[in-house]
C-alpha cells in the first residue's frame, strides 16, 4: 500500500510539472477568475477579447482583424459580433473598402463595461505575478511568448490539426 501512494504522489508530482498540464491548468483558473468579472456585466471571456482587440485599434477594427489576432474562424467571430452588437456593446457597419467585411465599432456601454474590468484585471494581475520582481515578470512573458511562437512554427501544425499528433 504504501509504494502504491508513493508511486502515485510521484506520477502526481512530474504531471504538475508538466508544461502542458501547467499551461492548462493557469488558463482555466485564468479564465474562471475573469469570466466571473466580465459576466458581471453582461459578457463572456471571448466577447471581452473581441472589445479589447477593439479597443487597442482605437475603437472601431474590421472582422478580419480580429479573426486574425484571435485566431479564430470567420463564422466564431460573426456570433461574437452578432451577440455583442444585440446586447448594445457594438455597433456594425459595412467597410466601404470591402463590402463583404464589417467594421465593429464600441459603444459606451463597452467602454463602461471595460473601465470596470480594467480596474478588477489590475488587482487580478497582482494577485497572479505576487512574489514575482518586475524583471522576472518580463521573463516570464518573454518564454511565454517563445514557446507560443515555437508551436506556431511547428512544420507539424497542419498533421496536428488533423489529428495526427506524434506521427500517428
Amino acid at each position: 500500500m504504501k509504494v502504491q501512494a508513493e508511486e502515485e504522489i510521484i506520477k502526481e508530482d512530474q504531471v504538475h510539472k508538466d508544461i502542458g498540464f501547467l499551461v492548462k491548468t493557469i488558463s482555466e483558473r485564468f479564465r474562471s477568475s475573469i469570466g466571473e468579472a466580465v459576466c458581471e456585466r453582461g459578457l463572456t471571456m471571448s466577447q471581452m477579447m473581441v472589445l479589447q482587440i477593439i479597443r487597442k485599434n482605437g475603437g472601431s477594427s474590421n472582422q478580419r482583424n480580429i479573426e486574425r489576432i484571435l485566431e479564430v474562424a470567420h463564422p466564431t467571430v460573426v456570433g461574437l459580433v452578432a451577440r455583442l452588437e444585440k446586447n448594445g456593446f457594438v455597433t456594425c457597419r459595412t467597410d466601404p473598402e470591402n463590402r463583404r467585411n464589417k467594421i465593429v465599432e464600441m459603444t459606451d456601454k463597452s467602454y463602461q463595461a471595460f473601465e470596470f474590468f480594467e480596474s478588477g484585471y489590475q488587482d487580478f494581475q497582482k494577485v497572479v505575478f505576487k512574489g514575482f520582481s518586475a524583471e522576472e515578470k518580463e521573463q516570464l512573458l518573454c518564454f511565454l511568448e517563445r514557446l507560443r511562437e515555437n508551436l506556431e512554427s511547428d512544420p507539424r501544425k497542419a498533421e496536428i490539426k488533423k489529428g495526427k499528433l506524434f506521427g500517428e
